[in-house]
């Protein structure tokens, strides 16, 4: 009984490890020189990963399916900030000289801050689909944002 209690928390375990380690990697980095806008969205990133990876881990696990479907919106929430962390990681590294036109620096927060917004409503995600005999959900009915949210976490 023991050995199967230890395995159903290896995930855990493991999740948990991952995501202090991200967390560490990113400050480090920030730290380093928290200036550097490459630095900035590093840690940006970081973060991101390491909150979507705790929503994604808790909706597989979460009951009832109502508390389960409100953290996938969680989790969907927080990819649309991973994808513009590493959108603004990517234009700054590795050179940061021109690292964003100062028009875009407000188009593309004002844009994620719509679609993360858009993710929480039932235009993305409308409602549960259908739920197993487990009580875990086995399908969503996608509501007809979803392709703005898929544009830009793609």
């Amino acid at each position: 009984m023991t050995e199967i209690i230890i395995i159903q928390n290896w995930d855990l375990l493991v999740l948990g490890i991952v995501i202090i380690v991200t967390a560490i990697l990113g400050f480090i980095v920030y730290f380093s020189n928290s200036r550097s806008p490459t630095n900035r969205s590093f840690l940006g990133f970081t973060l991101a990963t390491a909150i979507w990876g705790t929503f994604n881990y808790l909706s597989y696990h979460a009951q009832p399916p109502s508390i389960a479907f409100n953290l996938l919106k969680l989790t969907i929430f927080s990819v649309t900030w991973q994808t513009y962390f590493f959108l603004r990681f990517s234009l700054a590294f590795p050179r940061e000289a021109g690292f964003l036109r100062h028009k875009f620096i407000w188009i593309l927060p004002s844009i994620t801050l719509f679609v993360a917004i858009l993710t929480l409503t039932p235009f993305v995600f409308e409602r549960i689909g259908n739920v197993g005999q487990n009580g875990t959900i086995t399908q969503i009915v996608n509501g007809p944002a979803i392709p703005v949210f898929g544009m830009m976490s793609v």
